[in-house]
């Protein structure tokens, strides 16, 4: 289901524009009158909302509010490496502070950490 994230002015709306980017992204979702779509005002709150037809605006009604519930139960961190060198012979693969604290949590937890041996 598409989700889109409006202020908490319009979230509090019976029927909410989708304007900007959320006018943009329900074109390119090619969504039609009828079809459900959920909207988040980012403080985990949701409306279940319905797609209205009202050519050439996006506007959605108001079918259900409720406290978020589709957020993901695993707490995932990303880290990349950044390049030293113009052409990557070298890099960066330094990892320091909270990164570590994390992973010796992790550990500790009994998740597996995968550590990489890059010959140093």
């Amino acid at each position: 289901m598409a989700r889109f994230f409006v202020t908490a002015e319009e979230f509090m709306m019976d029927e909410i524009p989708l304007t900007g980017e959320n006018a943009q992204h329900a074109k390119v979702l090619r969504l039609k009158a009828g079809e459900e779509v959920l909207v988040c005002d980012g403080e985990g709150m949701e409306c279940r909302c319905e797609v209205m037809d009202t050519p050439g605006e996006w506007n959605v009604r108001v079918l259900e509010r409720r406290p978020a519930s589709t957020e993901a139960g695993v707490k995932v961190s990303v880290y990349m490496a950044f390049p030293k060198a113009d052409k990557l012979e070298h890099v960066l693969y330094d990892v320091r502070g909270p990164v570590v604290d994390e992973a010796a949590r992790m550990e500790e937890r009994g998740l597996k950490i995968l550590k990489l041996n890059i010959g140093n």
